[in-house]
């Protein structure tokens, strides 16, 4: 699988638009322009002002793939308890956030529990929006809290 990301830009709220690359060693540098040109050269982003989001490697029910910081539903039959049968079982849908934690992708926000490991099928999820642009679909907590 080849490496995708997408990057936020904090200052100007919005996707950068540039030439992104980010190196092995992990220095993300960005192309500069000059007016409408780009200049060739490349500079150093700074990781206070720009986030890079990766690729998890998996599309949504339409076909969109899945990045870190994306918001997603999530539709499944729900059980109270294993061997429930199906006709007592309840379809339930759930919102989270994707986001990169311990080596791996977590829902964070997601039904009864705060977090759970992305095991779904792309089947049951759709990328609703994304942190940056959609904030207002954050799953709140019990609290009221994102």
């Amino acid at each position: 699988m080849d490496a995708m990301y997408r990057v936020w830009c904090k200052d100007g709220n919005e996707w950068e638009r540039n030439l992104v690359v980010l190196t092995r060693s992990g220095l993300v540098l960005h192309s500069v322009s000059t007016g409408d040109m780009p200049s060739g050269e490349l500079r150093s982003m700074r990781n206070d002002t720009h986030i890079v989001q990766f690729w998890i490697g998996r599309f949504d029910k339409n076909g969109t793939r899945i990045f870190d910081g994306d918001i997603v539903r999530l539709t499944e039959i729900h059980r109270d308890y294993m061997g429930q049968d199906d006709s007592e079982a309840q379809m339930v849908t759930w919102t989270g956030v994707v986001r990169f934690n311990a080596a791996c992708f977590w829902l964070q926000g997601v039904g009864r529990s705060e977090n759970c490991w992305f095991r779904h099928d792309e089947k049951n999820l759709e990328v609703i929006g994304n942190m940056f642009e959609n904030p207002e679909l954050m799953p709140k907590k019990a609290d009221g809290h994102v």
